[in-house]
């Protein structure tokens, strides 16, 4: 009897599933009171159907914006699962379908969430900050901004281009350039979408919007036709007692985050060698992040001959070049394989700094670059590495985050040849 009814509940299942791809509510809900009966029933005599099941059928009342069944069942999932459980996992879609429908529903679900101290994600906030902005609710579309933003919640370029669209129309020019911020510090390539509706907001306020430009190393900017000195941007020369606070931190991070006193003396070791090698050679004007150069655009693969493509781009321009890659990386490729005899020209030519275990490839790199910062006229970093960890390690600290802005050089690779 048993296994007959699993049977029927199998196919009732099947059932749903079939109702929920063709959005079809009524087919839906006549197999969902039908499955309620498949199940054990609790004290309160209902069956408890697998939330999932719910979600299937709220799925399909925001979708063709059946909003009397879509309370009806919000009402019923609290009831058969509790308030924690409806919350943690229908929350996201009913804010998204509110957002569009009722804002003050949404924004009450909001404030309900946050105060059961539920996880938030972007999906909490990104729909009713586009439909604050579409009402012209200034004051809710800045306060959940605002929390986003202090939460550490990425905001899509959809979210800001609906907050940059709000300020444009407001005025909101001291909140524009807090916006403007953000964007540098979350986008390595701005979208189409965004980059437009900045490059708008600019055009309104009397400024020079200039397009079809491609940085130099020196940080000017020059046209199709050549070298135009159009923009020089600040090289945020950081005083040498500065960059040795940021040095000092940087290895006293690497070393104390090791677990025992046999790694820790490791990495002491292979640290004080990696800071004579650059005293001896005098630092580079280019430093590569090996690991981010090669996992470009790869799909999860690595691959030694764009890092190698990046690399001769630069030395073949004149720049002393180094490039950082951990140990892993280096050790153990197949005997005269092409990446084993890239790895080997590296060596040879005394580009390739190899960190070891338990220390951060970043933090080379990063300490090559600064320290260099007092050798070197330019000092240019190849990275796509947005560099937040560091900044949280630095207390977000604006000089750090200026010299980055200023030194490093993002790229794009096209069969393996860095533009």
């Amino acid at each position: 009897m048993e296994s007959k009814d699993k049977g029927n509940r199998r196919v009732l299942l099947f059932g749903l599933d079939k109702a929920y791809r063709k959005n079809d509510l009524e087919e839906a809900l006549q197999t969902l009171d039908l499955l309620k009966g498949s199940y054990c029933e609790d004290e309160a005599g209902m069956g408890k159907i697998p939330l999932k099941r719910y979600l299937q059928v709220l799925s399909i009342c925001t979708t063709i914006n059946d909003t009397k069944q879509l309370a009806r069942l919000s009402e019923e999932i609290r009831r058969v699962h509790g308030d924690q459980s409806f919350f943690a996992a229908a929350s996201d879609l009913l804010i998204k379908f509110y957002a569009a429908h009722d804002l003050e529903k949404a924004l009450k679900l909001h404030r309900e969430m946050k105060s059961r101290g539920l996880k938030l994600k972007r999906r909490s906030y990104g729909p009713i900050i586009a439909a604050c902005c579409t009402k012209k609710d200034k004051g809710n579309a800045l306060l959940l901004y605002k929390e986003a933003k202090a939460r550490g919640i990425g905001l899509t370029s959809g979210d800001l281009t609906a907050l940059i669209s709000l300020f444009d129309e407001l005025s909101l020019d001291k909140e524009m350039n807090t916006l403007l911020s953000y964007v540098c510090e979350s986008f390595t390539v701005v979208p189409a979408e965004l980059r437009a509706a900045i490059r708008l907001w600019f055009s309104k306020r009397s400024y020079d919007v200039i397009s079809g430009l491609a940085s130099g190393l020196d940080g000017s900017l020059c046209d199709s036709k050549g070298r135009k000195e159009i923009v020089q941007l600040p090289d945020q020369k950081l005083p040498n007692n500065v960059i040795d606070e940021f040095l000092d931190q940087i290895l006293t991070a690497q070393i104390l985050k090791q677990k025992s006193r046999r790694k820790e003396k490791a990495v002491k070791k292979a640290v004080r060698k990696f800071v004579y090698r650059l005293s001896r050679e005098g630092g580079a004007e280019v430093w590569i992040d090996g690991a981010n150069v090669g996992h470009f655009e790869m799909g999860g693969s690595f691959s030694y001959q764009q890092v190698d493509s990046v690399y001769w781009h630069f030395v073949r321009a004149g720049f002393r070049t180094r490039l950082v890659l951990h140990h892993s990386r280096v050790h153990g490729l197949p005997p005269n394989s092409s990446e084993e005899k890239i790895v080997r020209r590296w060596t040879t030519d005394s580009a390739l700094y190899i960190t070891p275990n338990g220390v951060n490839d970043d933090a080379f790199w990063i300490y090559g670059a600064l320290w260099s910062s007092k050798t070197q006229k330019n000092v240019h970093i190849v990275t796509n590495d947005l560099g937040r960890d560091h900044q949280y390690r630095f207390g977000h600290d604006p000089r750090f985050f200026n010299f980055m802005q200023a030194h490093v050089i993002r790229f794009r690779v096209k069969d393996f040849d860095a533009e």
